[in-house]
């Protein structure tokens, strides 16, 4: 069985031109990539491995309830990750 989480992200364009991204409801989730399309994929991975972590910890993940002002990302973890 798979898990699918939502969470809200802001994407901004720096000032090395690189776009940047930040996952609030993830504290110290971040990742950048050089077009925007890469940021969205580098911050999928980023949320991904966070997640990961996050369960192996026994943390709790938190649940986006509310609809994206800006911009929503759905992951998706394999069972594996929820063992």
């Amino acid at each position: 069985m798979q898990k699918n989480y939502l969470f809200n992200i802001n994407i901004e364009k720096g000032e090395d031109n690189h776009f940047v991204v930040s996952v609030p409801s993830l504290p110290g989730c971040f990742s950048q990539g050089d077009t925007y399309e890469e940021a969205v994929t580098m911050a999928e991975d980023a949320i991904r491995g966070y997640l990961q972590l996050a369960i192996e910890k026994g943390e709790t993940i938190p649940v986006e309830e509310k609809p994206a002002e800006k911009v929503m990302l759905a992951v998706h973890l394999p069972s594996l990750a929820m063992a």
